[in-house]
This record gives C-alpha cells, sequence and structure tokens, in this order.
C-alpha cells in the first residue's frame, strides 16, 4: 500500500517531529525507540523534523500526494506529545492546507486531545477529514482511553467540530473486550444480547433498551512486532474475538499482523494474513 510508508494500511507517514516517550506497556518495544537508537539518536528528546520532511504534501511529480491519499501523522512520535505544543499550530496548518488527504492520528495520550484540539479548533483549525485512533493495547488501556475519545466526539467534554474516531489495538498484548464501546449502550449488552432496530440503532433483547450504534468508526488490530525473543506472543482467538465484536456492529476492522499459535513459532509473525479482513471506513474509500 504505502508509497513512502512501510505502514500498510496508509499511503504515507508525515513526521512533523520526532521522539516520544512511554506512557503505558504498549510502547515497552516500540520500533521507534529501536531505530533512533540505530540512527545514533535519543528516542526520548522530541524534536521538531527538517522543513524538507514538512514539505512533503507539496512535492510533485512521483512523490505527488494524490487526493484520497491516506497518511499516519506522527507515526515516531505522538500528535499529543506536550513536548511538541510549540509546533502543533504549524501541523495543523499544513493538514489543512490538504483537506483532500485523510490525515490518520494514532495516539495514547487521549486525555490531551480537548487542550490540544480545544484551543486549534476555537482559533479557527479544523480538518474535517481528521481521524483520531485511540491506541489500547490491553484491557486497561481500552478502558481509560476509549471513553476519553468518545466523551470528545460526543460533545460530552466541549463542542467541538465533528472528526471521524477509531481504534489502534497494536501491539494487541492480550485479550481486549471492546463490546461496550462497538455497541455504545449503558446496560452492558454485547452482540449476543442485540437486534438491529435501524440502521443507526439496536434494541437489547433483555432491557428492551434502543441503543446507539457504534461511535467508533474504524478498528485496527495487530500483533506485536519485536526483535531479540521480546515479543509478546497473541493468540489469534484473541484477535478473532475483537474482529467480531467489530464486524457484527459494523464496525470496519483491518487486522495487519497476527502471530503463528503453534508454539514451535510463538511469536513469530504473520503479516497480512490470508482470510482476515482488511476494511476501511466508507469515508476513506
Amino acid at each position: 500500500m504505502g508509497t513512502d510508508s512501510n505502514i500498510p494500511y496508509v499511503h504515507h507517514t508525515l513526521n512533523f517531529w520526532r521522539g516520544c516517550t512511554p506512557v503505558s506497556p504498549g510502547c515497552a518495544n516500540c520500533y521507534m525507540f529501536r531505530e533512533q537508537v540505530r540512527y545514533g539518536k535519543d528516542p526520548t528528546k522530541v524534536v521538531r523534523c527538517s522543513k524538507a520532511i514538512w514539505d512533503q504534501p507539496y512535492a510533485g511529480g512521483k512523490k505527488e500526494w494524490k487526493p484520497g491519499d491516506r497518511v499516519m501523522v506522527c507515526s515516531w512520535s505522538d500528535f499529543f506529545h506536550p513536548a511538541a505544543d510549540e509546533w502543533r499550530r504549524d501541523a495543523y496548518t499544513v493538514m489543512l492546507s490538504r483537506p483532500d488527504i485523510h490525515w490518520i492520528v494514532p495516539t495514547k495520550r487521549t486525555e490531551r486531545i480537548v487542550e490540544c484540539l480545544g484551543l486549534a479548533w476555537s482559533a479557527g483549525f479544523h480538518v474535517e477529514s481528521l481521524t483520531i485512533l485511540a491506541s489500547v493495547e490491553n484491557q486497561a488501556m481500552a478502558d481509560k482511553r476509549i471513553p476519553e475519545l468518545l466523551e470528545v466526539k460526543g460533545g460530552v467534554s466541549t463542542s467541538f467540530p465533528p472528526f471521524h474516531a477509531g481504534i489502534s489495538i497494536e501491539p494487541m498484548l492480550g485479550p481486549v473486550d471492546i463490546s461496550r464501546w462497538v455497541y455504545h449502550n449503558a446496560c452492558g449488552c454485547t452482540e449476543n444480547d442485540v437486534e438491529p432496530e435501524s440502521d443507526e440503532r439496536f434494541r437489547c433483547i433483555h432491557c428492551r433498551d434502543s441503543h446507539a450504534v457504534s461511535e467508533l468508526e474504524w478498528a485496527i488490530i495487530g500483533a506485536e512486532n519485536a526483535l531479540g525473543g521480546k515479543v509478546r506472543h497473541i493468540r489469534s482467538v484473541h484477535v478473532h474475538s475483537a474482529k467480531c465484536d467489530c464486524q457484527s456492529a459494523g464496525v470496519p476492522v483491518y487486522v495487519k499482523q497476527i502471530h503463528y499459535d503453534d508454539k514451535a513459532c510463538s511469536g513469530r509473525l504473520n503479516k497480512m494474513p490470508k482470510g482476515w479482513p482488511r476494511q476501511y471506513p466508507e469515508y476513506m474509500e
């Protein structure tokens, strides 16, 4: 997929800045730390990248970014990292200049979305083609970050213009139950407890309450990719469970990679596995 990215579900990556600091278990084997050390750089120091990188959206010829391209933002950092606060307005300006691009922003700092986007949007920065992915590597992080993301998207925290919301379960470090959010309900029903009411509603067969279809619009699932035998193995049954939660609620899901279940191959990656979905939201297609 990538024209200048190794991430299979995007065409490009744009690192406005690089460097990050660990905040949760998913950071332990992050490839950014490994690669930055390989290049002789301090991975914990957040620095602004060169003008040449910032100018990538305006390149011509073979490097031209085409309308509808998907772009991963800050794959070597976190877009909402506090050390980058002084540069974020400039990043918004670049993103606003290419509204024909799908800007995909993964983050482990969902608690900062209100602060960072609120200031930007109050100043007139609103990128309609923005998708924010909450990174939820385990159940604890899902329980924390998904509600924080959906609180902003739902306008509970503040009055924000609309944006797209999804999750990235990568690296998946264990079973992650996301049914309560893909069905967006208060009573805790799952796909086994609901029946369709309309294109936008489900009805619980127990309490008979009507529930909204998920505000999550996309899910990425991927097993950990790490070197030196440090990989944390995940069984395909856990990937399958999260995939089914999404598909039952009509949430597009992209399974990037899984681990082979065979103990002799424990931790070995099966990239782009056959038979697993690689779906995109309609607005990205």
